[in-house]
């Protein structure tokens, strides 16, 4: 779905549309969700956070001015302080493997989908272990662009950074990965 389409169903739920509601749902939950899996690596907690994320969304649409902006990043922003939110209420910063959880990912999320889905296991583990090094805004960063399949200028909006510096920054990371397995 273009940004522009994205603005326009927003708009219609601003109107009431649940229609409008339920095609934002459908195009955007399996990201947020993969974006929070990775993260929280506790599948029901990832699909509470996802479910909250739409709630709020419906109570703020009022806040949404497409004219300060495209709805993709607002409501990347919306999951971004939910997140950021359940970190702070609940003191769970650690990342544990959630090798457990690859099965609850969805099917068909995000076009860089590749890098998780079409390995095993144990390479899978691998990067997990090399992703648990990064700090946070790193693993921010890679979980965005490999597991939500956001393209440089939606994370550029979220972060705050070119899409110069952030195609620099998902280089660097990928290269860690392949340095890691170079070494084993």
């Amino acid at each position: 779905m273009e940004n522009n389409d994205l603005n326009i169903l927003a708009e219609k739920l601003k109107a009431g549309d649940e229609n409008a509601a339920e095609m934002l749902y459908d195009y955007f939950a399996p990201k947020i969700y993969s974006f929070y899996i990775v993260r929280i690596l506790h599948k029901e907690t990832a699909e509470d956070l996802t479910q909250d994320v739409f709630i709020k969304l419906i109570k703020k649409i009022h806040t949404f001015d497409p004219k300060k902006g495209d709805f993709a990043p607002w409501i990347w922003q919306v999951a971004r302080n939910n997140l950021i939110d359940h970190y702070r209420n609940t003191a769970k910063r650690n990342l544990i493997s959630f090798l457990p959880y690859l099965d609850a990912f969805p099917q068909g999320i995000s076009k860089n989908e590749n890098l998780f889905f079409d390995v095993n296991r144990e390479i899978a583990q691998e990067i997990i272990s090399t992703v648990r090094e990064f700090t946070d805004d790193e693993k921010n960063i890679f979980s965005l662009y490999h597991l939500s399949g956001m393209t440089y200028k939606e994370l550029s909006k979220i972060t705050k950074k070119s899409e110069g510096s952030l195609r620099v920054a998902i280089f660097r990371l990928n290269k860690k990965i392949k340095k890691a397995f170079n070494e084993k």
